[in-house]
């Protein structure tokens, strides 16, 4: 019996079998071309390829959206998208004519090239965009290789780069890592989780996992990845609401494990008849419990999860996935599509809050000695004001399809509020003159800065709501790096300091008449759900997982 923890990307339990999944190199050799004859032949096979591999990005687009999975759909319909990019279709074809290679290994220097190139960045979203690319890099292969055999003759399989044994019982998945394709592959009705040895919340691969509904772990380590691979086809129990594992447990641990389970899917069960009750103490003092998300995909699970709205929508994964800034229409769909999904619920979207930690590929940042002290967030937009006025056209325009409200980051000034405010009028006024219709909108800001605390009474004067974005706000008061390991102790999050600029700004917000909510860790703390609706905080913006659990706790309280 071996136990390992690691990161939890989806919650639940799951008893099942190993099933490993691994990876053979894939060797790429580079075969010059003598002829002109042979160099229009390999550019022909990688267009062909291209063709062969967006057939079978539909096929498992198709399969996906027979099981209701729309987080699968959109992402392979992303995955479409990067596949038809004329840039990377001329890239290769141009390293083909001009150093006079095989296909193969032109495909391979320029993704390889372009995978570098996410992976240098240091913001992680923007790091999993790699894996997309080598995702679609593989089908690429893929399809190249199935075209020589057809070529040849040759039927036999012999260059799997996946190998995994399919057996009948439920098993969980273990692997080091695993791409969109890869899932689709498997046999959904006997997955019961998955453990992945590196892994990242963030990637595509995870969003689709999170989909499935099914217990997923993360970041395992390359221990577990030798001792699964070992035990492979035994027992293995996953605790993705602890982060624990357990290969090969003896018969005690499996008896303890089994109850705990079946104690865990009744309570289950039972949180999901208050899925559409409200948040109330028994003292009648309600608090709406909304849902933090980044697509579109997470909208559906907040919903689905008795979210009461959406307390933040980050909308820098937009403009992280692309190499240009996303256009106006592009925006307007994907705020649409969510604003459709909450119905009359209301969602809050944060315009774009890029800097510091969040790298813009194509914004040009340089490199500052204090990032998170520098130009982010809304100071950063001042600069780009182009893409803040597209952002807030598409945002109006779609305010029609349900109850959105707009919020701006990091706000530390009167001025920086009423440039904004400026801002969205001349804003609505071009989308009027242009017969474009509108509805009215809630704009309201962050309070994160101590700044912005300590004059919260002033700019409750100037906005519909406040949000208290408690992370930054507690490295900001206490001077301490928040993603620092060593400076965690000063980072708590009942600190007495933030507590008060916290009630400050809820005073403030109340003595004006206006909506104030609590997004980041603080709002997650079951501890605090007492003081904040004392303090009159009118909701908290918690993760879709914690909902649930969240309001059954709050309907206990006096």
């Amino acid at each position: 019996m071996k136990k390992f923890s690691a990161k939890t990307i989806s919650p639940g339990m799951a008893l099942g079998k190993v099933n490993i999944i691994s990876h053979k190199e894939r060797v790429v050799e580079r075969i010059d071309l003598e002829f002109f004859d042979e160099v229009s032949e390999e550019k022909e096979r990688f267009l062909k390829a291209c063709v062969d591999a967006l057939k079978t990005l539909e096929f498992d687009r198709d399969k996906a959206a027979l099981t209701d999975n729309k987080e699968a759909v959109d992402i392979f319909e992303a995955q479409m998208m990067i596949l038809s990019d004329a840039g990377i279709h001329d890239a290769v074809l141009m390293f083909i004519g001009e150093e006079r290679v095989n296909a193969e290994y032109a495909l391979k220097v320029k993704t390889d090239a372009l995978i570098e190139r996410f992976l240098s960045f240091d913001d992680e979203a923007m790091r999993e965009r790699a894996t997309d690319i080598k995702d679609v890099a593989e089908r690429l292969f893929d399809a190249l290789l199935e075209g020589k055999k057809e070529a040849s003759g040759d039927s036999e399989d012999d260059a799997d780069i996946i190998e995994k044994e399919n057996g009948s019982e439920r098993s969980v998945i273990c692997a080091s890592d695993i791409t969109p394709g890869e899932i689709m592959a498997l046999d959904r009705d006997k997955i019961d989780g998955f453990v992945l040895s590196k892994g990242s919340s963030l990637s595509h691969a995870a969003i689709i996992i999170k989909g499935m509904g099914v217990p997923a772990l993360i970041e395992a380590g390359e221990d577990f990845l030798k001792v699964a691979d070992e035990a492979d086809g035994k027992q293995i129990i996953v605790n993705a609401d602890d982060g624990s594992i357990i290969i090969d447990p003896d018969k005690d641990e499996l008896d303890k494990q089994t109850k705990i389970i079946e104690e865990k899917e009744k309570k289950s069960e039972d949180l999901k008849k208050l899925i559409d009750e409200k948040t109330v103490t028994k003292s009648g003092k309600k608090i709406g419990l909304f849902a933090n998300i980044g697509s579109c995909e997470e909208a559906v699970l907040a919903k689905e999860s008795g979210a009461e709205g959406i307390g933040l929508f980050r909308t820098e994964f937009i403009f992280m996935n692309k190499n240009d800034a996303p256009s106006e229409e592009e925006q307007f769909e994907i705020y649409k599509d969510i604003l459709g999904i909450m119905k009359d619920k209301p969602v809050i979207i944060r315009t774009l809050d890029a800097g510091a930690d969040k790298d813009i590929p194509y914004l040009e940042q340089k490199n500052e000695e204090n990032p998170a002290l520098g130009l982010r967030g809304i100071r950063l937009m001042f600069k780009y004001e182009d893409i803040l006025r597209t952002q807030l056209r598409a945002l109006y325009r779609a305010s029609v399809y349900g109850d959105l409200g707009i919020m701006f980051p990091m706000i530390s000034t009167k001025e920086e509020v009423e440039k904004l405010n400026k801002i969205c009028e001349e804003v609505k006024d071009e989308l009027k003159k242009e017969g474009a219709e509108t509805a009215n909108v809630n704009v309201g800001i962050m309070i994160e800065t101590p700044a912005a605390a300590l004059i919260s009474d002033e700019l409750a004067k100037m906005v519909s709501f406040f949000s208290i974005g408690t992370n930054d706000l507690t490295q900001y008061a206490l001077g301490a790096d928040r993603l620092n390991p060593d400076l965690a102790s000063y980072t708590r999050a009942n600190e007495e300091a933030i507590l008060k600029l916290v009630e400050m700004s809820a005073k403030s917000a109340k003595d004006r008449g206006i909506k104030v909510g609590i997004c980041g860790e603080m709002a997650s703390d079951k501890m605090l759900a007492k003081t904040f609706i004392d303090m009159g905080i009118d909701d908290l913006s918690v993760s879709s997982n914690m909902i649930l659990p969240f309001r059954e706790y709050i309907r206990s309280l006096e």
